[in-house]
């Protein structure tokens, strides 16, 4: 059993390795619990010379109970207006894009159906002009077209996971201030929650670790 355990210990090691080996680009936010927030000031985001932008974040749900029948806030820019706002929704494993928009206090809201739960999951919303378009793991699953130009306050904050967020966790949330393209778009899923391609290929297969005495099996993990 100890050289069982010796075993998965030299494993790890050497998966978190390669995954610093292998590491992509910085993100806006690392691996974190979902339950805790995460501000991220205006002042480190990049400023745009119009309203478009992208948002980028992986998220994995384990338990879609928590906090059943309420909202919860995955991210937002901004703490009153939702600049926009991403929520899953109250009982449905759906997600509400929500956009404050110019000379109206009402919301928009552009609803995304059967977001998967117990797997990491990448999501993207851009804005183009008044087209807003989302991704769900590099394919563009839905457009909504906004009755009115978008509001965007530059010096807003984004509010990753508030008031104790979703059960789960979250993974490189990134901002951009313009549109991306489905091709970007495919890019950006196939980096991988870690921002690389081995990352990814970790999320896909799954390595079983198994202790034979003869040929039986006494103990047995899978990474």
């Amino acid at each position: 059993m100890i050289k069982f355990i010796l075993m998965i210990v030299f494993f790890l090691v050497i998966v978190y390795f390669l995954s610093w080996l292998f590491s992509g680009p910085t993100a806006l936010s690392s691996f974190s619990d979902a339950k805790t927030e995460l501000v991220i000031p205006a002042a480190s985001l990049p400023v745009g010379s119009s309203v478009n932008y992208a948002y980028s974040i992986w998220f994995y749900i384990d338990d879609w109970s928590y906090r059943y029948g309420s909202e919860k806030i995955v991210f937002c820019r901004g703490n009153k207006k939702l600049m926009p706002g991403v929520v899953l929704s109250p009982i449905e494993n759906n997600i509400h894009i929500k956009v404050a928009m110019i000379n109206t206090e009402e919301l928009f809201t552009c609803k995304v159906q059967d977001i998967p739960i117990q797997k990491w999951t990448n999501l993207i919303v851009t804005l183009n002009n008044r087209s807003l378009d989302t991704y769900v793991n590099g394919k563009l699953v839905k457009t909504c077209i906004l009755p009115s130009p978008a509001y965007v306050d530059p010096a807003a904050s984004i509010y990753l996971t508030p008031l104790t967020g979703f059960s789960g966790y979250t993974s490189r949330f990134n901002y951009w201030n313009d549109a991306v393209n489905p091709q970007q778009a495919w890019n950006i899923y196939k980096s991988g929650p870690g921002g690389h391609m081995f990352s990814n290929f970790l999320n896909q297969y799954k390595i079983q670790l198994s202790f034979l005495k003869g040929n039986n099996v006494e103990a047995s993990i899978t990474i």
